[in-house]
């Protein structure tokens, strides 16, 4: 599979060998500018402009936020983060 992000707000997936689209998941609110699959869990991580970072997990070819009490917010100040 292969990950991207829009300037919608959404993340996509996308079948390797066939270039079909085989999910579509709203990310951001603005625009999703990074998209990082685990590789070897059906993990992704996300990153847009509202400032979060959100792991997502794949289940029966679903995408759910993997643990909505752990979003990590990033600060404009490097790369320190905080939990909230």
């Amino acid at each position: 599979f292969v990950a991207t992000g829009g300037d919608c707000g959404h993340m996509y997936i996308w079948h390797k060998r066939s270039g079909h689209l085989v999910r579509k998941v709203r990310a951001d609110a603005d625009t999703v500018n990074s998209v990082l699959p685990h590789p070897h869990l059906p993990h992704v991580a996300s990153a847009g402009i509202d400032s979060s970072v959100k792991i997502w997990e794949s289940t029966a070819g679903e995408f759910s936020v993997y643990d909505r009490s752990a979003k990590a917010e990033v600060s404009g100040e490097g790369a320190h983060g905080k939990m909230v």
